[in-house]
């Protein structure tokens, strides 16, 4: 088949690359690749080099990644000289191998695979392009859609902030504090001009997501033509290997990740944290806190008071009697890079507290803002364990980081892959407290730690 100068272009840039006795991997690009439009020569990298799990260098045939479309999928073609080289003798190592280096890919890129049999796209090409296609088209739905949710959001948060500024407006009005409401006039009127803006692109996704799922559900009834006429199996083994069942932190992590990069640069527009989005719950906590700043009537200011003052004293005696239990942490004891994942059934943990102010410190400020809730960036460098807590050590290694988040077992499993980002900058959002003259804040949910790239 004639291939576009783009393609040609790509394959003597990657001739080293795709070298072959049977010259497979060139006749996969010309046959396969070539000829799915809505694949950019661009988006694809031969011999794409990973990590396995001793940290080994290894390579997948092909890898498509292309994250302002979410693209991430790698593509791997076999013949049976892997596993059965000569005299029908079965190479259990070279069998073993490649399931090994299979598992690497999928734990460290968190990505789909698609493996083909040599046999299965030299003879039913058009069924093999059709099913990448398909696979193509159902990410790039899902991202958009993804993209959406997260710029919806920042419409909803601004919203959420429009109401707050509104009610200190009102507080600025009682004491006739003209400066202070002429500058949250002006915050108010950038936030709407904000959600102008944000209404504008969410409905150019949401076309884009129609259009992108008009034609996956076109592709998936060919395919499904396809199988039920003529099962790929018969001309060669083409098994599709999902993300596996301990990956899917890895996968989320990641497409969210590249939902929100696209997000900030469709948007342009500042949100209210550049560290913390909410969530759905979170917000709902920020308007029944915008509630709670009404006028409380003088009638109801006294029974009020005297609930605070039997629930403080219910908060002391608790404190007196197992506080220490919990406070007490030998944090000399350090081991490097292990964060350990409790496999008892924990309860739902409460929902992540919510910052009173925008504002995010980094880590080297911390300790100035003891007892406030604040969101606090900086360098993870180091993560180490003492009995049961896990710290996630900014800025500097222990004992010389400024500043720590914890982690505590029972609380571990909301964090699996933290240790994929040391040396990332990472935020953590809550309560700064002093412990041994050092600010931390306790992690209890997953939404209150976010990865900046």
């Amino acid at each position: 088949m004639t291939i576009s100068t783009k393609w040609q272009a790509w394959i003597q840039k990657n001739e080293r690359l795709i070298a072959h006795p049977c010259n497979y991997e060139l006749r996969f690009v010309e046959s396969i690749l070539a000829g799915i439009s809505e694949l950019s020569p661009d988006d694809v990298h031969a011999q794409f080099p990973f990590k396995d799990q001793l940290n080994g260098n290894r390579r997948i045939d092909f890898m498509i990644l292309n994250e302002a479309k979410g693209l991430r999928l790698a593509i791997e073609i076999d013949g049976l000289a892997k596993v059965q080289p000569e005299k029908e003798v079965f190479n259990y190592a070279g069998w073993n191998d490649m399931l090994t280096r299979q598992n690497a890919l999928l734990r460290a890129l968190g990505c789909m695979l698609l493996r083909y049999s040599n046999q299965a796209w030299k003879y039913r090409p058009a069924d093999v392009r059709t099913e990448i296609r398909s696979e193509l088209l159902r990410q790039e739905f899902e991202f958009s859609q993804r993209v959406a949710q997260k710029i919806t959001e920042q419409e909803r948060q601004n919203t959420l902030e429009i109401d707050l500024q509104k009610k200190e407006i009102e507080r600025a009005k009682a004491v006739n504090d003209m400066t202070s409401i002429s500058l949250l006039s002006q915050k108010i009127d950038g936030l709407l001009e904000a959600n102008t803006q944000l209404q504008k692109i969410i409905r150019e996704q949401t076309n884009t997501s129609q259009h992108l799922e008009a034609e996956n559900n076109k592709i998936l009834r060919e395919l499904e033509h396809i199988r039920r006429s003529a099962p790929l199996h018969n001309v060669g083994e083409n098994a599709q290997e999902f993300l596996v069942a301990d990956n899917p932190e890895s996968a989320e992590s990641e497409n969210n990740r590249m939902a929100w990069i696209l997000a900030k640069k469709l948007t342009g527009v500042p949100v209210i944290s550049s560290a913390v989005v909410l969530d759905p719950d979170q917000q709902d906590e920020l308007a029944s806190k915008i509630k709670q700043q009404l006028p409380v009537p003088e009638k109801t200011k006294q029974p009020i008071l005297l609930l605070t003052l039997v629930c403080f004293l219910i908060v002391v005696v608790c404190l007196l009697v197992w506080g220490p239990h919990y406070l007490t942490s030998n944090e000399d004891i350090v081991v490097e890079n292990r964060v350990q994942v409790s496999s008892v059934q924990k309860p739902s943990p409460p929902p992540p507290v919510i910052p009173e102010s925008p504002t995010v410190l980094r880590s080297e400020q911390a300790g100035e803002y003891a007892g406030e809730i604040r969101t606090v960036c900086g360098p993870l460098v180091q993560i180490t364990s003492s009995g049961k807590a896990n710290f996630l050590n900014f800025s500097k290694r222990y004992p010389d980081t400024p500043f720590n988040a914890v982690i505590w077992d029972e609380n571990a499993a909301d964090f699996i892959g933290i240790n994929q980002h040391t040396g990332q900058e990472v935020c953590v959002n809550g309560m700064i407290e002093m412990y041994k003259n050092k600010p931390r804040i306790q992690l209890i949910h997953k939404n209150q730690l976010s990865i900046t790239r």
